[in-house]
């Protein structure tokens, strides 16, 4: 079973430094959190693989992280930085929190903006040492920070509210059993136009988007957890594991009793 890192009930916003190592540091045991978290690096180098997917470290990276994801993390001798972990409660805005669920959580920033970035944390930190009475404002800048990555880190996707609304949607709702005719029922959106608008913007289908969900979430319970296949595609609502394992080789190329072998190696 995967390791979840816990965060303090007593704080809402902590901060600390990644300090400078005179080796690489490499975090290799898979770990989630039940927090979110944004940092940053610089003058750094290494990898951060997030769900499966591998993000090269170098200066001026910002990165953010979703409760709930799995990671590692390989940082080179030198590495510096400082990051922010925050319980659910400290957002104060639910639009920004749902736009946060499908940024890319790495981003590479030119100096002047990553300059800025290192500021508004500064402001955090610097309001998290005084008297608790004070405290509300490091939240507000949090908010600020957090839509200085979403502004970054947006695309033509993000900026699509018919888009948006169907992937939060896929996000509460995914299993073997959902349908782009159900969400769109939901949202009282034309199929059509979503469609037309997913294939226009990312070159897929609304059936693709929510097949790659209900994948990523496979994976994540294959890899985190000792369940059999039979309880993960109950868990994922397919008719049996025999179903699940021709569905998930069909859209991955493996089954998943080969997939979780390799990538837990």
């Amino acid at each position: 079973m995967i390791t979840v890192h816990k965060f303090d009930s007593h704080k809402k916003i902590n901060i600390e430094t990644i300090e400078r190592k005179s080796h690489d540091v490499f975090i290799k045991d898979p770990h989630t959190h039940d927090f979110y978290e944004i940092g940053y690096f610089d003058q750094s180098a290494g990898t951060h693989t997030i769900d499966f997917t591998e993000y090269p470290i170098r200066s001026n990276t910002i990165y953010f992280l979703k409760k709930g994801i799995v990671h590692t993390l390989l940082r080179k001798q030198g590495s510096f930085g400082k990051v922010i972990s925050f319980h659910e409660d400290a957002f104060t805005d639910p639009a920004l929190k749902q736009k946060l669920l499908f940024v890319e959580p790495h981003i590479y920033l030119d100096d002047k903006p990553f300059e800025y970035f290192k500021q508004l944390l500064s402001q955090v930190e610097n309001y998290l040492k005084t008297e608790k009475s004070k405290n509300d404002l490091s939240a507000h800048y949090l908010q600020l920070i957090l839509s200085f990555f979403e502004n970054y880190a947006s695309s033509n996707l993000h900026a699509n509210e018919k888009i948006h609304l169907f992937l939060a949607y896929v996000e509460h709702h995914y299993s073997a059993k959902l349908t782009v005719e159900e969400c769109i029922t939901k949202l009282a959106i034309s199929y059509q136009q979503l469609y037309n608008e997913v294939q226009k913007k990312l070159n897929k289908t609304p059936m693709d988007l929510i097949k790659e969900r209900l994948i990523l979430q496979a994976k994540r319970l294959l890899f985190n957890t000792n369940q059999s296949i039979k309880e993960i595609a109950y868990e994922l609502d397919f008719e049996d594991a025999s179903y699940f394992s021709k569905y998930f080789k069909l859209q991955t190329g493996e089954n998943p009793i080969t997939f979780r072998e390799h990538s837990r190696k």
